[in-house]
């Protein structure tokens, strides 16, 4: 071989090298379903960009439904962004996602309506992962599950609406696997068994989510099945159920419920234990006494929780910021500065409401109970001051690391507000990194035989700054 073929045989490996390593850090461009025009996006475009998987967005020149006469089955991890103007339709006659085992869907800014069959009106999620993000479900149906079903795999909501969907088990969702809502709102859905939820053989973590209107013959929010379910800050208001449990039925398994209200069912009380049980892990509120709290006004008196008391909650859901609608509460509401504070400093609330407001209030020092913060505030300042100065760190004596990256950060964050876009987009950067370090040396500090700060206190700071840099957008 003389020195030519070596030398060549050098530079074509090379290359490939090299090419292989562009192809696996650059970026996938999106598919994009439409060509600038309503009459562009059509089923044909958007399967065209699912098959194979990979990202989807639209340009369809504004708001756009598409009426799908198909399931579309995914095979591949895809990723399909709606814009927040883009909706899919089943037409009433099919389902419009199936997800197979193994397999990941993440839906953002996208809306699902009128999709129906016997296993799901949305989506059926056979063994997969579906992540839900700033998205609308209205008007699905199905024997199971009028949105989602969610059959043995793993699914996610934040930030979700669901709206009028109707189902034998689980209006909205049925459970079957592993299903975390977060910051999410159920109105007016309708089934047998779990008006809003259904969860049948799975495990259930609720969130920051509010429940308005819904209704079934048992569990008129939640019906819990065999298995486990977890309900932390969260508002139940006017659900039904005339067989019992108008907000929360335990049909089997247990369920935990702490730092909630429960109020105003029309049917079936709030809470019905039929084979299962309801825990209260405190700080609750029950306009009744169907719920098993301990606390004032309630048959066991010794816990933190409070009954038969009337949580003073707005008449009906409304914007009140954020991107979803909430009941807000009352200025002499009893849920104001009287949640677990240590339940709402750690994740996943984060000292934050389901509109991303902070927790506590502003002249409070302990979180509103619910899923609405009374004063709460949203400014990244507000955010960066809650954990410096909030009630966990009132006895802890701050580090001056910690406090000098969060004041850095708060100060390029302020520089940013008043900046060109180009420059103001550098400095969030900068005060990104400024709270990502800040977080890292508040845990620092919390841990070892000579701690500077309490754990509680390490965590409303870490928590502070992963709030401020989820709103940065950079």
């Amino acid at each position: 071989m003389n020195t030519t073929t070596i030398r060549t045989q050098f530079v074509l490996v090379v290359a490939l090298l090299v090419f292989a390593m562009l192809a696996a850090t650059s970026p996938v461009p999106a598919c994009v379903v439409g060509a600038g025009t309503i009459a562009s996006c059509t089923e044909p475009a958007l399967d065209a960009c699912l098959r194979g998987g990979g990202g989807v967005t639209f340009n369809c020149s504004g708001a756009a439904t598409i009426t799908v006469m198909s399931t579309k089955t995914i095979t591949a991890d895809t990723t399909i962004d709606g814009g927040s103007v883009t909706t899919l339709s089943g037409g009433g006659t099919i389902h419009v996602f199936a997800v197979n085992g193994g397999v990941t869907l993440v839906l953002n800014n996208l809306t699902i309506m009128g999709g129906k069959s016997a296993f799901s009106g949305a989506i059926l999620n056979n063994g997969g992962t579906v992540t839900v993000t700033n998205s609308t479900f209205s008007r699905n149906s199905a024997s199971f599950g009028g949105a989602i079903f969610n059959n043995g795999g793993t699914v996610s909501v934040t930030n979700g609406t669901f709206s009028g969907n109707n189902a034998s088990f689980g209006g909205a969702i049925q459970n079957d696997g592993s299903l975390t809502v977060t910051d999410t709102t159920f109105s007016g859905n309708n089934a047998s068994f779990g008006g809003a939820i259904d969860n049948g053989l799975g495990t259930l973590t609720v969130t920051n989510s509010t429940f308005s209107g819904n209704s079934a013959s048992s569990g008129g929010a939640i019906s819990n099945g065999n298995r486990t379910a977890t309900v932390t800050n969260c508002t139940f208001s006017g659900n039904s159920a005339p067989s019992g449990g108008g907000a929360i039925e335990a049909g089997g398994g247990s369920a935990t419920i702490t730092n909630s209200i429960l109020t105003s069912s029309p049917s079936g009380g709030n809470c019905s234990q039929d084979c299962g049980t309801i825990s209260d892990g405190g700080h609750n509120i029950d306009d009744g006494t169907t719920c098993p709290f301990s606390g004032a006004n309630c048959s066991a008196t010794t816990g933190t929780s409070i009954c038969n008391t009337d949580p003073k909650l707005a008449a009906a859901l409304a914007n009140n910021g954020g991107p979803t609608q909430t009941l807000a509460l009352q200025s002499a509401s009893p849920a104001i500065n009287a949640g677990d504070e240590t339940v709402c400093a750690a994740a996943p609330i984060n000292n934050l409401d389901q509109r991303g407001f902070v927790r506590p209030g502003v002249g409070a020092t302990k979180c509103s109970i619910g899923a609405y913060e009374f004063n709460g505030c949203t400014s990244p300042r507000c955010l960066i001051e809650g954990g410096l100065r909030g009630p966990l760190c009132a006895r802890d004596t701050l580090p001056a690391g910690v406090t000098k990256k969060f004041d850095q950060a708060a100060g390029l964050i302020d520089q940013a507000a008043t900046s060109p876009a180009k420059q103001g987009r550098k400095l969030l950067k900068k005060a990104k990194k400024a709270l990502k370090r800040a977080g890292i040396q508040a845990s620092r500090a919390a841990k070892g035989k000579h701690a500077k700060i309490s754990t509680t206190c390490a965590m409303a700071l870490k928590g502070a700054a992963e709030g401020v840099i989820a709103g940065l957008g950079v």
